[in-house]
């Protein structure tokens, strides 16, 4: 049986930190499990640091309602990407990975 979208969104868990840029609510947010990992590509590094992301550990009821807020949205992990694109935000052509983990940048206009 598949879990509805409700069911899904609170089994993980996500880190984010949240920033005003230029008069927008800008958001940074990461899997959880992912905060401190570094991902390494042959062209690209990508460290995933509490400076950035923050060290605010939250459930998806509450990473929904921060991406719909949000105009400026840094997402890092296959979970938040998937949320995010389940809920309408984003698409998946912009989705880019590194070593099979997804990141996502959205500039909402």
């Amino acid at each position: 049986m598949e879990l509805n979208l409700q069911s899904r969104v609170n089994m993980h868990k996500f880190s984010y930190r949240l920033n005003s840029y230029q008069n927008n609510s800008m958001l940074n947010i990461c899997d959880d499990y992912l905060l401190g990992k570094r991902l390494v590509n042959k062209d690209l590094t990508l460290h995933i640091s509490k400076s950035c992301f923050g060290n605010n550990s939250i459930t998806g009821n509450t990473a929904s309602d921060l991406l719909a807020a949000s105009s400026i949205i840094n997402m890092v992990g296959n979970n938040i990407i998937s949320l995010a694109i389940d809920s309408g935000i984003g698409c998946k052509n912009g989705i880019k990975k590194i070593n099979d983990i997804q990141f996502l940048i959205v500039f909402k206009i």
